[in-house]
């Protein structure tokens, strides 16, 4: 590019109207173009002038073909001028004409005259001018050749698409930059707004709140005016969290964040390396919500960001967070409204919505204090009902056991005895106590107890069988003891307490045990221990070798 201001355009072209056309944009955009309609004046031209930008309707000759010399000052102009950014208008071209042009250029734009689009043409003056998208990029060029010649309308995001989604606000005028968002937009699934002003901004902030807005760097003030932006202005005193995100054309990334030091501008983008990855990352950022750690296997507790939250304004609140937490882990769907109002105060309480909704607010705040509700990225609301997201910024001790189980479970089948005693004694480390067991009369949370108290047990006894497993007796009795406590109904543990004192030489103590478990059996079921526990029983009476196998 040229030092200049704006670049200095070579207009080419033997077709007088055409030429005026692209000469009148060109100056209505505040450019200076040099018109030729002949070689010659073209190489007069070049010989006082260089150029950042050179637009080309071919000079055809007498049978209307591609003249041989236009190759030649093509050639000519790339040598004189080797930045130099080209367009070519004209009628279709064959093939082979394309080939040749393209061997010199061989990202070259070819706009048809029979397709003619203004704004098309001046988005690629802008971009060779570092206003507009960077055309070298396939990615841009494909949103934009797909738009150019039929502009999707502005139409914003649905308001009901604007729960637990990306909120953005993008305040730009130009159809090329307009259209590129929206394309990234809606195929990442964002809740998004199109402002053509900054008063228009304004004015949807005053409805809406928004993650992130981006704003291009021609709506702030310049440096040297002394006056600040009215849009930022408004973020800072009434939407503090939201942040911005300015799109650069020739004011360098330095500059603009020293100029905007006290605003809360998260990235400069420059257009001419505009990347839509690059915007997602951005997107993330600013979408980012607080990171939760909750326990609820033993007492319930919940940590935002490391500090755990002491405090409930209404307990109602706290219960109404366990209810959509232990939903989640028994299937996952939303509780409807008239569910939760019975769960929080019974089948008998007046069902009114206007009394929940402040629970649902309370709940939301204290989860992500000084949001708008609206804005929630946990407790999330749809056509069924309200559920709670437990997506990547959640860790939470249930789904944690549940993997840990999983993976424990598996280093058990193939025997890899070394391995599944450290992740099950993760679990046995995990497991407290009850799920929400300060919750003990909650109808609601009774059914998912004894599923993970069951699940529980199972953890258990694979752990004592991965301790005997490499001669760790002690250990295996220790754990079978203990998940006797927590369920003291499981026959089978008590067949592998008689197999690993047996194993062990205290034979007495493993007959003891079937003694024990005959006698609790006769007095709850009014019936004796399975078949297979008597016969274990024998052979150990007897002094038999008792077979080292996990299956009994």
């Amino acid at each position: 590019m040229s030092t200049n201001i704006l670049p200095s355009i070579l207009v080419v072209g033997s077709d007088s109207g055409w030429l005026q056309v692209i000469c009148d944009i060109l100056s209505g955009e505040g450019h200076k173009p040099y018109p030729a309609s002949t070689h010659k004046e073209v190489e007069q031209i070049l010989q006082k002038q260089t150029f950042d930008v050179a637009v080309i309707d071919p000079i055809l000759d007498a049978s209307q073909n591609f003249s041989p010399n236009d190759l030649v000052m093509l050639q000519s102009l790339q040598h004189q001028n080797p930045n130099v950014q080209v367009i070519i208008v004209s009628n279709p071209l064959s093939e082979d004409i394309r080939e040749s042009i393209s061997q010199l250029y061989p990202l070259v734009p070819i706009l048809s005259k029979e397709r003619w689009d203004k704004n098309y043409f001046i988005s690629l003056i802008k971009s060779f001018a570092g206003e507009g998208p960077n055309t070298d990029d396939k990615r841009l060029r494909a949103i934009l050749e797909q738009s150019w010649y039929g502009t999707r309308p502005l139409t914003s995001s649905p308001l009901e698409r604007g729960v637990g989604r990306p909120r953005v606000l993008c305040v730009q005028d130009r159809s090329d930059w307009q259209q590129i968002f929206i394309e990234i937009f809606n195929t990442e699934n964002y809740f998004w707004r199109m402002a053509t002003s900054t008063n228009q901004a304004l004015r949807i902030l005053e409805n809406e709140n928004f993650h992130l807005v981006i704003l291009d760097d021609h709506y702030l003030p310049t440096a040297d005016s002394g006056i600040s932006s009215q849009l930022l202005d408004y973020l800072i005193e009434f939407r503090p969290r939201t942040k911005v995100l300015v799109l650069s054309g020739r004011t360098s990334a330095d500059k603009i964040t020293e100029r905007l030091a006290d605003y809360p501008v998260v990235s400069v983008m420059r257009k001419q390396s505009f990347d839509p990855d690059g915007l997602k990352k951005v997107v993330v950022q600013a979408t980012q919500a607080p990171q939760l750690k909750i326990e609820s296997l033993g007492l319930f507790k919940i940590w935002r960001d490391g500090e755990l939250i002491g405090h409930w304004q209404d307990p109602q609140a706290e219960t109404l967070v366990k209810i959509l937490l232990t939903r989640q882990a028994t299937g996952g769907q939303a509780v409807s409204a008239d569910e939760l109002m019975a769960l929080l105060w019974g089948k008998s309480a007046t069902r009114d919505y206007k009394n929940l909704l402040p629970v649902i607010n309370i709940a939301r705040l204290t989860l992500e204090p000084g949001i708008d509700p609206q804005e929630t990225s946990f407790i999330l609301r749809s056509s069924t009902g309200y559920s709670l997201d437990i997506g990547g910024n959640v860790e939470w001790d249930v789904l944690k056991f549940r993997e840990l189980m999983k993976e424990g479970k598996y280093l058990i089948d193939t025997q890899q005895w070394g391995e599944a005693l450290k992740i099950l004694e993760e679990v046995r480390a995990l497991y407290k106590d009850d799920y929400l067991v300060e919750d003990a009369e909650a109808t609601w949370v009774l059914d998912l107890r004894r599923q993970l108290s069951k699940e529980y047990t199972g953890g258990l006894t694979d752990l004592a069988d991965a301790y005997a497993a490499q001669g760790r007796y002690d250990d295996g009795i220790k754990v079978c003891s203990e998940t006797l406590v927590n369920d003291p109904l499981v026959e089978s543990v008590y067949r592998r307490l008689m197999r690993f004192y047996y194993w062990k030489g205290q034979k007495e103590e493993a007959l003891r045990t079937y003694r024990m478990c005959v006698k609790l059996f006769e007095e709850l079921f009014g019936e004796s221990p399975k078949p297979i526990t008597r016969q274990l029983y024998e052979a150990i009476m007897r002094g038999e070798e008792v077979i080292n196998t996990l299956l009994l």
